[in-house]
């Protein structure tokens, strides 16, 4: 019987990826938008680009 730790760490690490899929989702759709002629492969790359960016800017500290 697994521990109750382990389940809530699973549930945690499912919810991350969650939030990971639906944010490349959101600039994925953001991107199609504004470029619709590029190709599906060209509008992952710029979404991941795109997130890879939000990440830097928001792991600068203000200090």
């Amino acid at each position: 019987m697994p521990q109750p730790h382990n389940a809530l760490l699973r549930e945690h690490e499912a919810r991350e990826q969650l939030r990971a899929l639906l944010m490349l989702n959101n600039a994925f759709s953001l991107h199609a938008l504004e470029e619709p002629h590029l190709s599906l492969n060209k509008h992952l790359t710029a979404a991941n680009l795109r997130l890879q960016k939000s990440k830097q800017l928001s792991n600068i500290s203000l200090t």
